[in-house]
């Protein structure tokens, strides 16, 4: 268990709904504090950079970008932290190519309670 750490987590997502219920289930994993949130692919990018969080929840189609552009960009600047790439449309040639990136997983947004267990999971885990 984590004490006196907690998973820092910035949510990566331009639809509002799907944002808010995420926001709402990750308050209430132990552990974990919600330190940023972006729309676009530019603001990803200087949040994920400012706040340097441990998870980033990572939707692959933003607007005005592409979340597979942020997850290149943030890991060629040397990012250590884990990425979980989230979409409504996997695959499994989407699947590899987010891995080929150092993406961790890939979570189908249709079925958000595998997310949640596995970003719990890593909540749970001693701290660094």
């Amino acid at each position: 268990m984590r004490p006196s750490y907690k998973l820092r987590v910035v949510i990566v997502e331009d639809s509002h709904v799907f944002a808010r219920r995420m926001r709402e289930a990750l308050e209430e994993i132990p552990h974990l504090e919600i330190v940023g949130a972006a729309e676009t692919s530019s603001e990803a990018i200087r949040t994920i950079g400012a706040q340097q969080p441990d998870l980033v929840l990572l939707d692959i189609n933003l607007t005005g970008g592409s979340g597979m552009d942020v997850l290149r960009a943030i890991k060629n600047r040397g990012f250590p932290g884990v990425v979980f790439m989230m979409t409504s449309e996997p695959s499994e040639p989407v699947r590899t190519a987010c891995l080929q990136l150092k993406a961790a997983e890939l979570f189908d947004k249709a079925e958000p309670e595998e997310l949640l267990a596995a970003v719990a999971e890593l909540a749970s885990k001693p701290a660094p």
